[in-house]
């Protein structure tokens, strides 16, 4: 017995000991040896589980009831907090942690357990620790004695909270979606590989008609549709179900529970299971029959405009925002030779040369910047020739505001503008006749005037020539008798003192009476010869300048100012050069007595060359008459007083004078005109603006 208790598995009495008894004693030894180290290894085993799982496990003994036992490992600390000791310490510390409510249903799980039935795993909350409500699944596996009484039960508690957490996120996730397939309008179903209605949403129930979706159970396609309908539907599904291959997109006919027929745009995918094989499909279905009306009333509407489009003589043409033809009439194709296939998506630039291009899309910017309709006068190529065409151009916009297109209708305007061109070239002809008419009569008035003038000049002239007769014939009867009474004078004033100091001052008198007397039978005499002047190649300039140089003291005495604006180089004239000095000091004398309080006498010389220019008086510049090509023109300019219009046209009549008595005879300006003409030339005076005088002096060359 003492051995026995130390360990011994049998006991051999020497005496009765034989072979057979050794052999099975060493043979059950050994077993026994072969099962103890099973069983050590698989205690060792399953402390190593017990050590490395999360789950919870735990033993409950029947003892005045029951009371718990907890297992060591690392899940209990996992599962509720709290570490093994603190289990050793209260072996009711797992049932306080259970929630209240869910108390109950451990007990009486518990007791289902002593009672020896069967109880299936709970699901229930604890209480973690750290205050947080986590889920556990308790498998209880119960322990019997040899007569079928529990004794003891094992259990197995698991932390299933992430699942929990999972399956509420799965429940809630299936409940939008089945919210949102049972709000949608939309036909969504589910068939298995029969084609046969497994689930639906109230949008199918409507559509084939039944009150609810579980009478659509069971059910396909020949149970609501006409037959071929149905026959192409379950065509279409057995070949997604057969090739895997989704039907996006396809628009379907169909007729609704009421026989109204109408168009579906259907959707449908093959669905698989977990080894991947096809079970069946889900399908959606929407109807667009509202919307298949729409496209065919759009359709109609385009056929109609396009019509319209086609057949008005006007170009119509629409383009995107980046000059991309969008759509084009058939007038647009007729001119220039394209179709609206080979216009589609193509810009100005491959259709026109560059420049009519580049001011087509500038034409095209400026309505799209403006964002309001413009006209525009524009050019195209048709046949080898340039049209022009009035265009107006407008965007078009969509519901936004935003411009996404502009429209064009051009309108071929070329014969109305070679009209209007005609019309243009006929006023301008008729401008132009009315012009000539204009100059004609104004030809003719100046000719008028000019014949006016001359016959004036004639008649002037006949009457100078008579006055120049009887000048002639005066001044030779004249001139002996004041010869005679200057000898007189000149007698007397040589004799002896006369004591009457009146005597001798007639006697000067009487002197210079005769003086001036003789000057003016001397003029008179020069006025009336028509003797010719001895011309020779003379320079104009250069006599002037000598001119001035004869009247320096007066210019100097008078307080006058010379400016000399003398062109050199001038062309040679045939003057007398004696005759032509004596008319620069004439003139110059005349300007020198109309400036007394002094100022500025302006000399110039220069040639024009332009046939027939008019004269024009201004302020500074020349105002030469008219004269030939050819010509060298002298003016003279002063500042002085001027003189009145009245009285322009006498200044160079015989004995016609402004000036006081002694100063001059009239006979200056005639002579001088007179010395003018017998050169050939031409003179002219007028009034300086508001101050002086011009005087004019045209030689032709």
């Amino acid at each position: 017995l003492q051995a026995v208790r130390d360990g011994a598995q049998d006991y051999l009495v020497k005496a009765k000991a034989e072979g057979k008894l050794l052999s099975r004693s060493i043979r059950y030894a050994i077993e026994r040896k072969r099962v103890e180290e099973a069983l050590r290894a698989s205690e060792q085993r399953y402390r190593r589980l017990l050590g490395s799982t999360t789950d919870y496990i735990y033993t409950v003994t029947v003892e005045n009831g029951h009371s718990f036992r907890s297992a060591h490992g690392p899940g209990c600390v996992a599962v509720t907090g709290y570490s093994p000791n603190e289990y050793e310490a209260d072996s009711n510390l797992w049932f306080q942690m259970i929630h209240k409510e869910d108390r109950q249903a451990v007990t009486g799980q518990i007791t289902g357990l002593l009672s020896g039935e069967t109880v299936p795993p709970l699901e229930h909350r604890i209480r973690h620790k750290n205050g947080s409500v986590r889920w556990v699944r308790n498998t209880p596996v119960p322990r019997k004695d040899d007569q079928g009484k529990v004794i003891s039960y094992d259990g197995l508690v698991s932390d299933i909270t992430e699942r929990k957490q999972v399956e509420e996120a799965l429940a809630e996730e299936r409940n939008i979606l089945r919210t949102l397939i049972d709000t949608i309008p939309d036909a969504i179903y589910v068939k298995d590989a029969e084609s046969r209605f497994v689930l639906g949403n109230p949008g199918v129930a409507q559509l084939m008609g039944v009150p609810n979706v579980e009478e659509l159970k069971g059910k396909n396609d020949f149970d609501f549709y006409p037959r071929d309908l149905a026959t192409q539907y379950y065509a279409d599904e057995q070949a997604i179900i057969t090739s895997g291959q989704s039907l996006i997109n396809r628009v379907e006919p169909v007729i609704d529970s009421t026989g109204k027929n109408g168009w579906f745009l259907t959707t449908k995918a093959p669905i698989r299971d977990s080894r991947g094989k096809i079970v069946g499909l889900v399908g959606i279905g929407r109807d667009i029959t509202e919307h298949k009306r729409a496209e065919e009333q759009h359709r109609l509407s385009e056929a109609r405009l396009q019509a319209i489009l086609d057949n008005t003589t006007a170009v119509i043409y629409l383009k995107d925002t980046q000059g991309r033809y969008l759509l084009v009439n058939r007038r647009f194709e007729a001119l220039f030779h394209v179709t609206r296939e080979q216009v589609m998506n193509k810009t100005d630039h491959d259709i026109f040369p560059k420049e009519m291009a580049d001011t087509f899309r500038a034409n095209d910017l400026k309505v799209q910047a403006a964002a309001a309709p413009i006209e525009f006068e524009e050019i195209a190529p048709h046949d080898g020739n340039l049209q022009t065409y009035i265009s107006i151009k407008f965007p078009l916009s969509d519901t936004a505001g935003v411009p996404y297109a502009v429209c064009g209708i051009s309108t071929d305007i070329t014969e109305r503008k070679r009209g209007e061109e005609q019309l243009r070239h006929a006023y301008a002809e008729r401008a132009r006749s009315e012009e000539a008419l204009r100059r004609a009569l104004a030809e003719l008035k100046r000719s008028h005037e000019e014949l006016k003038a001359a016959q004036l000049q004639l008649i002037q002239a006949e009457k100078l020539e008579s006055i120049g007769t009887l000048a002639a014939g005066v001044a030779h009867e004249v001139k002996n008798p004041l010869q005679t009474i200057l000898m007189g004078v000149d007698y007397l004033t040589h004799q002896k003192p006369i004591d009457n100091p009146c005597a001798n001052m007639v006697l000067v008198e009487m002197r210079d009476a005769i003086g001036r007397a003789d000057s003016i039978v001397r003029e008179l005499l020069e006025y009336a010869a028509a003797n010719h002047p001895e011309v020779a190649d003379e320079e104009l300039s250069a006599i002037i300048e000598q001119s001035l140089g004869l009247m320096k003291f007066e210019l100097i005495k008078h307080r006058i100012s010379v400016v000399r604006e003398l062109s050199p180089g001038l062309p040679l004239l045939k003057l007398d050069r004696n005759k032509i000095q004596q008319v620069f000091i004439n003139l110059f004398l005349n300007s020198i007595q109309a400036m007394p309080e002094g100022g500025s006498l302006t000399v110039r010389t220069y040639s024009k060359q332009s046939a027939n220019a008019q004269s024009v008086t201004t302020d500074s510049g020349p105002a030469p008459s008219r004269c030939g090509p050819g010509s060298v023109i002298a003016e003279i300019e002063d500042t002085g007083v001027g003189i009145r219009p009245e009285i322009l046209t006498k200044v160079f009549d015989p004995f016609f004078t402004t000036k006081p008595p002694g100063v001059g005879n009239g006979l200056g300006l005639s002579v001088t005109k007179k010395i003018i003409e017998l050169h050939g030339a031409t003179m002219n005076i007028a009034n300086c603006g508001k101050r002086g005088v011009r005087v004019s002096i045209q030689f032709k060359i």
